[in-house]
């Protein structure tokens, strides 16, 4: 079987186009809609909800998988 060069590297060009492309198009749009959130959540209750995730072993809980 013949592997054609040219279309493999055009495909790795194309391949890496299109994930630059996501990634752009994520931090340009998309990645100011975590922040969003963030904002949205008043401090009073933000202090809640991390002394309730710190209380019950943040990270180290197993998990329900």
């Amino acid at each position: 079987m013949k592997v054609n060069v040219t279309y493999l590297l055009n495909l790795n060009i194309i391949t890496k186009s299109l994930f630059m492309g996501i990634a752009i198009f994520w931090l340009v749009l998309g990645g100011g809609m975590v922040c969003d959130v963030c904002a949205d959540i008043p401090p009073e209750e933000r202090k809640a909800l991390i002394a309730l995730y710190n209380s019950t072993d943040g990270d180290t809980t197993p998990s329900n998988k």
